[in-house]
């Protein structure tokens, strides 16, 4: 007995020792395969880390940049062509012998033309899309530059400014819209403000060909035709360019759009932001947002003051000159008025019974917004006056008395609220000069309407700074 309890006992210490053995081997390699495991994970985190600076390095801002270049050139177009024309009309006018009329004509229609082909230019972006409208722009100012290049008369002058005005229309419409859907979040103000950049420099480099072609007197066949050149980089640079995934999304190609997104972003982890654009938002707001935007920048005075600017780089002389002239008109207008008051011809005919019997003077008698004067004209000059009641429902009779009728007999005049005196044309002279000087005016009233776009701005305009295009629809 005590030698099987010895071998049981033996046998359970092994098995004991088989069991710890066995765990222990289980324990290490649980533990080896953890430590695989974090190595494998870390690894794989820095391969996707990587990758992704990788992508954000190089892939995105680079090919977006380029993007927006190519539809900036529209921009450019625009501000080009509206500035170049001011320099061309001096040869112009000399060349084809122009009126003050057909002047008007050849610099007004290509805003004429932009107008109406601006709402043509929403039709087209809804039905072909961004990358076909701009492409049609593009085409649309080479044909425009080389009409007006090779212009031998002044249809043909008005013609290629209309020519030119629909391409305007179609890219004012187009490339603020294409860059804003294909631009990054984070990129999208720097982006759109490419094209407003391009803007303003198509009005400068059209200033500096303006001042090269002046001394040429075909030049202005050189102003107008160079135009085309930045048109065709435009249209063969589109030629590579994606459409819009957005607008591909809109008319359910949601496979092209994905191939835009991925070219645009320069990654293939775009399928979030795909999903993001799958909505219809509500676009009141942002249409309120916008036409008061568009308003306020119109309505701000800035054409006003580029005007100023380009006739007189003396900021100081062109106040003192409206200042002076200013001063010249108020002292025509209070003259004339202190004059016409001193003169003021007399009441000599008493006629019924008012309260306007009590004016000794027609200066009087019209202070009064019942009464008015009743004369005879002899001469020129007013005799045999009258202060009588008016109709309270018609100021052109009185009452009573001698001007009781609209058709007045024996030289017979009512004036219900003036004097007749030789000095009249001093106070509408003054008037006249006074508004036709007053400058400082306008910019008041300019600054009440900045003003109001401020609060405009400030109450209904969103933050829209680091949120994609579909959160900032609904912010409206």
């Amino acid at each position: 007995m005590s030698d099987g309890v010895e071998s049981d006992s033996d046998i359970e210490l092994n098995d004991y020792d088989m069991d710890a053995s066995e765990t222990s081997l289980l324990v290490n390699k649980s533990q080896t395969e953890s430590k695989t495991r974090s190595y494998e994970n870390a690894q794989n985190y820095t391969e996707r880390e990587t990758k992704s600076n990788i992508e954000k390095s190089t892939g995105t801002p680079c090919y977006v940049w380029l993007l927006s270049f190519f539809a900036a050139v529209g921009g450019f177009l625009f501000g080009y062509d509206t500035g170049v024309v001011s320099g061309a009309m001096l040869l112009l006018t000399k060349r084809f012998d122009l009126s003050y009329l057909w002047q008007e004509i050849i610099v007004s229609a290509t805003i004429a033309f932009a107008f109406l082909f601006a709402l043509v230019g929403g039709f087209l972006n809804d039905v072909f899309g961004r990358k076909i409208t701009t492409l049609i722009a593009s085409f649309v100012f080479t044909i425009g530059a080389v009409v007006l290049g090779i212009a031998q008369n002044v249809a043909m002058l008005v013609i290629g400014r209309s020519i030119l005005g629909i391409g305007i229309g179609l890219a004012s419409m187009t490339v603020p819209v294409y860059i804003a859907e294909c631009a990054p979040t984070e990129l999208r103000g720097r982006l759109v403000t490419i094209n407003n950049l391009f803007i303003t420099g198509g009005q400068f480099i059209a200033s500096v060909m303006d001042g090269a072609f002046s001394y040429y007197d075909n030049g202005w066949r050189f102003m107008f035709g160079l135009a085309g050149v930045p048109s065709v980089i435009q249209f063969i640079g589109f030629l590579f360019l994606p459409e819009s995934p957005r607008w591909l999304m809109k008319k359910k190609k949601e496979d092209k759009a994905r191939s835009a997104l991925i070219k645009i972003r320069g990654t293939t982890d775009v399928e979030n932001e795909l999903t993001s654009i799958l909505h219809n938002p509500s676009v009141r707001r942002a249409v309120i947002v916008g036409c008061g935007l568009q308003f306020f920048q119109q309505f701000s005075g800035i054409n006003t003051v580029m005007g100023v600017a380009g006739r007189e780089n003396r900021k100081k002389k062109v106040n003192f000159r409206q200042s002076l002239r200013c001063f010249i008109s108020l002292i025509v207008l209070a003259v004339g008025f202190q004059l016409a008051a001193f003169n003021s011809p007399n009441i000599t005919i008493t006629e019924g019974q008012s309260s306007c019997l009590s004016y000794s003077s027609c200066e009087k008698c019209i202070e009064d917004s019942s009464c008015g004067f009743c004369y005879q004209s002899d001469s020129s000059q007013a005799v045999n006056g009258s202060c009588l009641k008016t109709l309270s429902q018609n100021t052109s009779q009185s009452v009573s008395g001698r001007c009781d009728s609209t058709h007045l007999s024996d030289h017979l005049v009512w004036a219900y609220d003036y004097c007749p005196t030789k000095y009249s044309w001093m106070g509408i002279m003054g008037l006249a000069l006074y508004l036709m000087f007053f400058a400082p005016g306008t910019y008041w009233l300019f600054v009440v309407i900045v003003f109001i776009a401020i609060i405009f701005i400030w109450v209904v305009l969103p933050e829209t700074k680091g949120k994609s295009l579909e959160e900032v629809e609904q912010l409206f």
